[in-house]
Order: C-alpha cells, then structure tokens, then sequence
C-alpha cells in the first residue's frame, strides 16, 4: 500500500506557479525578497540567479525552477509589488470602459504612477530601474499579470488616435514608453514630459 501511494505521488506533474500551493507561494516569496534585498546593495546586473539561491537558503536550482530564469524573477518581482501599489490597474479599466479615450489621459496614467515611484523610497526608486532595464532588454516582456501588457495600452492609445494606422500607434507608443522610462528617474517636469509624448503620439 505504501508502495502504491509514494507511485501516486511521484507521478504527479509539478507545478511550481499553482495558486492554491502555500508552500510554492512561500518558496517564491523568499526568493523574490532575496533578491530584491540583494538588488538594493548591488547593481542587479551583477547579482547572480546562484546568489539569490543562496540568500533564500534555496538550493541552487529554486529561481530557475519557479522562475524560469533571472529575468523572470525580476518581471514576477516587479508585478508583485507594483500590482497592489499602484491605482493605475483600476484607472485603467475605467478608461477602457469610457466611450472616448482622451489621448492625454491615456499618457498622464502611464507618467504618473513612474514618477511617483522615481520619487519614492529606494525600494520604489529600484522597481523604476529593474522596469526601465526590462523594457530595454526587451520591449515585449512577457508578464503573467495581463494588468501589465503593452496590448491594453496601445489598444486604449489607438482609440485615442483613429486618424494613425494601428501599426503606426504601436510604434509610437513604444517609442513613447523608451523615453518615459529614460528620463523617469532624473528631474522631470511632468506638464512638459506629458506635451512632448502626446505631440510625439499624435503627430
């Protein structure tokens, strides 16, 4: 019988991101402390997926494991803590909802919530920073959370702008978002960085 059942348990597929798991829900939340600890001593560019093991009291193999690799830490770190944080999530329905999408609406929900975050604590000052060098490694990061997807934004932007060709509005904005996130964490007058992305979207 003993047999029979450690065969049962065996063959079951594991699932390292199951939602009702309270052990890979905690497993997950020391590595993401950990290396947001580490992130805020050092470069986070210089810290490697085996410190943060490490600092977790993990074995090697824990963030690769639920996390797939560094960057996917790093993208499920910054959803985690910016999910809860911020209003943008909520506003963002709204606008989607709203009959008329006012293009400068659309840009002030996205400047906004970075520039609080730029001028926030160091904790908040490094979500801005891992988000930047995200964006820039690769402008179509992948994150679980659909609250987080380039498509709801651009999608609000084109209804902004029906006289651009969709295409022409996905590219703009991810120009958009480059700048915005280059130039967040210096002094920035926001009425003046708002005018500049909207001229730049709807030229």
């Amino acid at each position: 019988m003993a047999a029979r059942r450690q065969s049962v348990i065996e063959n079951r597929p594991r699932r390292a991101v199951d939602p009702d798991s309270e052990r890979v829900a905690a497993t997950r939340a020391r590595l993401l402390g950990a290396a947001e600890r580490l992130f805020l001593k050092k470069d986070p560019e210089s810290v490697s997926v085996r410190t943060i093991n490490s600092a977790a009291g993990l074995n090697p193999g824990a963030a690769h494991y639920h996390f797939g690799s560094k960057q996917g830490l790093v993208l499920a770190l910054l959803e985690d803590r910016l999910r809860s944080r911020l209003h943008v999530f909520s506003d963002i329905a709204e606008l989607e909802a709203a009959e008329v999408v006012n293009l400068r609406d659309v840009v002030g929900l996205a400047v906004d919530p970075l520039l609080q975050l730029a001028g926030g604590s160091p904790r908040e000052r490094l979500w801005v920073r891992l988000l930047a060098d995200a964006v820039r490694r690769d402008a179509d990061s992948t994150f679980a959370d659909a609250a987080f997807s380039q498509d709801r934004w651009t999608a609000l932007a084109i209804r902004a702008l029906p006289h651009l060709r969709p295409a022409v509005v996905r590219r703009r904005w991810s120009y958009a978002v480059s700048l915005l996130l280059a130039v967040v964490e210096g002094p920035v007058d926001r009425a003046n960085l708002v005018d500049f992305l909207v001229g730049g979207l709807s030229a």
